[in-house]
Order: structure tokens, then sequence, then C-alpha cells
């Protein structure tokens, strides 16, 4: 999977975060869509743990979604 080879080069280059996050958001809405949900919650982790202040736009997502972002961030915090 593309996305998958990009996160892995990005990881190689730490000043390029937003990136890194985007890559990130699109890898756990693609396992989402897989029903992979253990795999996303990894994902969003990690988005946390490179941006600790990014949020999801209630607007744009479904609940679902923003219900395992924020499991992540919470898990993320403690």
């Amino acid at each position: 999977m593309i996305l998958r080879r990009l996160d892995l080069a990005l990881k190689e280059q730490p000043g390029r975060i937003s990136e890194g996050v985007k890559v990130k958001l699109q890898l756990a809405l693609a396992h989402i869509g897989l029903n992979e949900t253990d795999e996303a919650r990894m994902r969003f982790e990690e988005l946390c743990r490179l941006d600790s202040a990014y949020v999801l736009d209630p607007s744009e997502f479904a609940p679902k979604i923003l219900r395992l972002f924020n499991e992540a961030r919470g898990a993320v915090r403690k």
C-alpha cells in the first residue's frame, strides 16, 4: 500500500510532521473502512504522538471516527 510506504519514509524525516499527520489520518480512515478498528486506533495514537494538539472537525467526520480518535488521543495523554 502506498500510504504505508509513505509512512515509513516520513518516519525517517522528523521535520515533516504535517505530512506524517496527514498520512496517519488517511491510514486510520482506510483501516476503519476495512473494519480494522485496532489498527485504526494505533494509527490515531501515532498521529496524536506527532501532534498532540491535532483535532478532527466534527462536521467532517462520522461519530464513530470521532469517538475512536478521541479514545486514541486519551490513551496517548495518559
